[in-house]
């Protein structure tokens, strides 16, 4: 996987067309907004999505993470490989190493965190559907992170 393993920050967009919508995962630019395409999905319009496989900007062919639906609100994230790598639902996230609890506020952002720390936010940055995606706990990878923001992206419509 070209991605990197953490990120701090980065976007998730969802384009959405007449059959498709692109969700597109972006690092963080030089200005703080978005910036390269990490990874990219599509989905159907008007469809619940219940999994999704991310890819390689530079090469479609390669996966970078997906998640599926375990169960309903319940979703596993797996590698490129297709090997579990974490777990999550909107009041609970876990992966090796990291148990963190989920809350959403009034203004719609969510944050993680462990028994001390914050985790990790995701909140709508404007109305097109980018939301930003602050990572303040190393141990949580860029695959589980990203799969918990797509997943809510893919929710809002």
């Amino acid at each position: 996987m070209s991605a990197p393993r953490y990120l701090p920050a980065f976007f998730v967009s969802e384009i959405a067309a007449d059959e498709l919508a692109r969700i597109e995962l972006r690092e963080a630019g030089p200005a703080g907004g978005p910036g390269q395409v990490i990874a990219q999905a599509e989905h159907e319009v008007g469809t619940a999505v219940t999994a999704l496989t991310f890819f390689e900007e530079v090469d479609p062919g390669l996966p970078v993470f997906s998640w599926r639906m375990r169960e309903p609100g319940a979703f596993d994230v797996f590698d490129e490989r297709d090997e579990a790598i974490g777990y999550f639902r909107a009041d609970h996230l876990s992966a090796p190493y990291l148990d963190a609890v989920g809350t959403t506020g009034p203004d719609g952002r969510v944050e993680y965190h462990d028994e001390r720390y914050p985790v990790m936010t995701v909140e709508q940055r404007s109305s097109a559907g980018v939301r930003e995606v602050r990572v303040t706990d190393r141990r949580l990878a860029l695959r589980l992170a990203a799969a918990v923001a797509t997943e809510l992206a893919t929710r809002s419509h």
